[in-house]
C-alpha cells in the first residue's frame, strides 16, 4: 500500500511539474512582463482609454453596449468568442462598420491550463478560419481565463498573433457584483493609457447587464474629464 501512495505521489508530482512548465510558468511570466514592460500598449498624447470587451457576442447584450458606445462616439475593441461570432454575423458586420476592432478571445473558452498541445492547436486554428470567414484582420489575442500555453505561444509566432493582457479589471463578471461597484472600481483604477477589460457576455446572474448600467455612469464621466476612447489594432 505504502508503494502505491508512493508511486500515485510521483506521478502526481510529475503532472504537476508539467503542468507548471506548459502553462503556469509562461502565463505568470507573460502576465508579470505586459505589466511591467507595457510595451502591448499603444502610448498616444493626450488622454486615451482602451475600452476592450470580452466573451461575447452576446445576441442578449452586445446590441445594447454597441447602441451606448454609439451614443457617447466612442470606439472599442471586442475580444471575440469565434464560435459565438460566426453565428452572429448581422452583430460582427455591425461592429466593423461602427469602426470597433474585432480581435480574438478563443473558440470555445477552455482554459489553456488544461488543454493539451493537440487540442490547443485544434481550438486555435478552427478560430482562426472562422476570423477569416467573417473577414476579421484579427492581430491580437486576450486569452479565456487570462492563460496561455506553450502550443499557443508556438501559434501566435506561426500567425503573427500578439498577446494583450488588459490592465485594469473589476470582476463585472462575477454573480454577486453590483452596477455601484463596478463604477467606482472603473472610476477609482483607470487613468490614461490604459486597458480596460469588460465583459459583454457569458457572467453569472446576468453580469452584464449591470456591466451596462454601470458604463452609463462612468462613461459621461470619462468623457466630461475629456478622455478619448481608441481602439487596439
Amino acid at each position: 500500500m505504502k508503494n502505491v501512495k508512493k508511486g500515485l505521489h510521483m506521478i502526481f508530482g510529475i503532472f504537476l511539474g508539467l503542468l507548471t512548465w506548459y502553462s503556469l510558468l509562461p502565463t505568470i511570466f507573460l502576465r508579470w512582463k505586459s505589466k511591467h514592460d507595457c510595451s502591448y500598449k499603444i502610448w498616444e498624447k493626450g488622454r486615451v482609454l482602451y475600452l476592450t470587451f470580452q466573451d461575447g457576442p452576446d445576441i442578449r447584450y452586445t446590441g445594447q453596449l454597441l447602441e451606448l458606445l454609439h451614443k457617447y462616439e466612442i470606439k472599442a475593441t471586442f475580444f471575440v468568442i469565434a464560435s459565438d461570432a460566426i453565428n452572429n454575423p448581422i452583430m460582427i458586420k455591425r461592429m466593423r462598420k461602427e469602426g470597433h476592432s474585432i480581435q480574438l478571445h478563443c473558440l470555445t473558452h477552455r482554459n489553456a491550463l488544461f488543454m493539451d498541445p493537440y487540442t490547443t492547436e485544434e481550438q486555435l486554428s478552427e478560430a482562426y478560419i472562422i476570423l477569416k470567414k467573417i473577414n476579421s484582420t484579427a492581430r491580437m489575442v486576450c486569452p479565456a481565463w487570462g492563460c496561455v500555453n506553450l502550443s499557443m505561444l508556438s501559434f501566435f509566432r506561426k500567425y503573427g498573433m500578439r498577446l494583450v493582457f488588459p490592465n485594469v479589471t473589476v470582476a463585472d463578471w462575477r454573480a454577486n457584483t453590483t452596477k455601484g461597484s463596478i463604477a467606482e472600481k472603473l472610476l477609482r483604477r483607470t487613468k490614461s493609457g490604459d486597458i480596460i477589460c469588460l465583459h459583454d457576455g457569458r457572467g453569472k446572474n446576468e453580469a452584464p447587464e449591470r456591466m451596462l448600467e454601470a458604463l452609463k455612469i462612468v462613461l459621461p464621466v470619462w468623457k466630461n474629464k475629456g478622455y478619448e476612447f481608441k481602439c487596439l489594432k
